[in-house]
């Protein structure tokens, strides 16, 4: 048994707030600090009086977990008897500290630490234009505040935390099977698996409810007033949370031999699966995004960090001495050790997302109506067409775009096509040494050696998701929306060209060319030398 206490990180000086919905109190209106709590470091309320702000929990504004109580257990057995066989089993609980950047993340977001410079009618900064500027005048919000053409004011929350104690971990557990074939040769079969619960997530205090959101996506996603927070923030409230799980299945295999001759050869092959309802990476504290916090079954599937297959293989091979060759043989050939690295594996998934839709050159950005914008919504699948686009020899593209459409796509819902749809580009790479120590006098010896990486120039690609840590690879559709051929379908199942009175999509197509891959130079073949004096 294991004990582990992680408590949360915080800053400093203490000069930083998170929002959260308990500290949002309406009558409050749009105040700099509604919404807010501060870091209990703090001996006094720093948001200026009748604007909110609560203490919170601790100087790290999360509650600490004490419950870390983490068993493990590993068991060893020879069924035989005889020392060739060996069955082993394990199972553990671990704890992960957070990702520090969370906390630097939330510094210098929200008010009161942090100003902002406040415009309306789009006036914008003199300095930003030199072109005339609209007419300035001051004007009376919704709530009878006066805003004025120009000034500095603390702005209002943009990003959160959850409170609660929750603390990621993982559950690991095993079960292998060892038998040994002859002297120094070896197999190895296993099951290997994993479970992770409460992994760092973050999701939009401001997302629609699911009731709102046909009004929210037949609005072109203009319609605030619909969002939970919109008297402080129309736009996103990204709120860290702990709701993240995942689960890693795998069957692991490993041959392992050292032959006569100077041969060892090793084996290893593990075909698995990961599958988490966040895309388990973080991006400096960005989070990992849970698009629907209302339905967090609709960002499960394939993990960003999934890869069906990996194969790896390895040999060295020492030359014999060659006693009764000639002496130039024997110096050429004998006492070389030749060494390989054989790598090769599946690529990993990507997302499709429809990031982009162009109704007779209008963008249509809010069809999901959640209020994240098409840059995280997926579109439909068309069955049948496969994942690899038969246009990758001469133009690199990797995603086939007619394997999506938004023909029938019902406004405020997420297509059909799901987390991790298809794999990006694998991997094959074969490395490769040669060396050999010449002894020059008792004490001293020179070793010659060369390796080559990448050997045979593999191209190596990236992913077409390009990157994003969310594992999105961007399709982009359009229609001309036309009398006709109007983009749009209304309740009744009328053709129509208005968004306004939509419920579905029709006669749109897919971007010809989404998803092209580049070979990533940093994995080219490289070839090096070296000499080392050893005495």
């Amino acid at each position: 048994m294991r004990y582990s206490y992680l408590p949360n990180p915080y800053a400093y000086n203490d000069k930083y707030t998170v929002f959260n919905q308990a500290a949002f109190n309406p009558s409050l209106g749009n105040a700099t600090c509604n919404g807010l709590y501060y870091s209990a470091g703090l001996l006094a309320n720093p948001c200026p009086p009748g604007t909110g702000g609560l203490p919170g929990p601790n100087r790290g504004l999360r509650n600490n977990y004490n419950r870390g109580f983490a068993p493990r257990l590993g068991v060893a057995w020879d069924p035989t008897g005889t020392g060739k066989w060996a069955l082993r089993a394990g199972f553990g609980q671990f704890y992960n500290r957070d990702d520090i950047s969370l906390t630097d993340g939330l510094g210098g977001a929200n008010p009161p630490f942090v100003g902002n410079f406040k415009q309306n009618n789009g006036n914008g900064r003199f300095l930003d234009n030199t072109n005339q500027l609209p007419a300035c005048a001051n004007f009376v919000d919704s709530s009878g505040k006066l805003v004025r053409c120009y000034g500095i004011g603390l702005g209002n929350a943009s990003v959160g935390t959850e409170l609660a104690a929750r603390q990621p971990y993982t559950l690991q557990y095993n079960l292998t099977v060892q038998h040994e074939l002859w002297k120094d040769t070896r197999i190895e079969v296993g099951y290997v698996a994993s479970r992770t619960f409460n992994a760092q997530s973050k999701y939009d205090a401001n997302a629609i409810n699911p009731t709102d959101r046909l009004a929210f996506a037949q609005s072109n996603g203009s319609l605030n007033t619909l969002k939970p927070f919109n008297v402080i923030n129309a736009g996103n409230i990204g709120v860290y949370s702990y709701h993240g799980n995942a689960s890693y299945d795998s069957l692991q295999a490993m041959f392992n031999t050292r032959l006569q001759h100077g041969l060892s050869l090793a084996l290893v092959y593990t075909y698995s699966k990961t599958i988490s309802d966040v895309p388990l990476r973080s991006n400096n504290g960005g989070g990992n995004l849970i698009l629907d916090p209302f339905n967090r079954g609709a960002s499960n599937g394939l993990a960003t960090i999934d890869r069906p297959h990996i194969f790896a293989a390895n040999f060295i091979y020492d030359t014999p001495t060659m006693n009764n060759w000639n002496k130039i043989e024997r110096e050429a050939l004998a006492n070389w050790e030749v060494g390989s690295i054989i790598n090769v594996s599946s690529g990993t998934p990507y997302t499709p997302v429809i990031n982009g839709f162009s109704a007779a050159g209008s963008g249509v950005n809010e069809i999901s109506g959640i209020g994240l914008g098409d840059g995280a919504y997926r579109p439909n699948i068309v069955a049948g067409q496969p994942c690899r686009s038969s246009n990758f020899s001469n133009q690199f593209q990797w995603i086939n775009p007619n394997r999506y459409t938004l023909n029938g796509f019902k406004l405020a819902t997420i297509g059909n096509a799901p987390v991790g749809d298809c794999l990006g580009p694998g991997v094959a790479r074969i490395d490769l040494s040669v060396s050999r120590f010449i002894r020059i006098t008792e004490r001293f010896k020179l070793q010659i050696r060369v390796d080559a990486f990448n050997l045979f120039n593999h191209p190596q690609y990236g992913n077409p998701n390009n990157g994003n840590t969310n594992g999105y690879a961007s399709i982009g559709f359009n229609a001309v929306n036309t009398a006709a051929l109007p983009a749009f379908v209304d309740a009744t199942g009328a053709p129509t060209t208005s968004l306004a009175n939509a419920v579905s999509i029709a006669n749109s197509t897919p971007n010809a060319s989404p998803g092209r891959v580049t070979a990533d130079n940093q994995r080219d073949r490289q070839l090096q030398g070296s000499l080392r004096l050893t005495f």
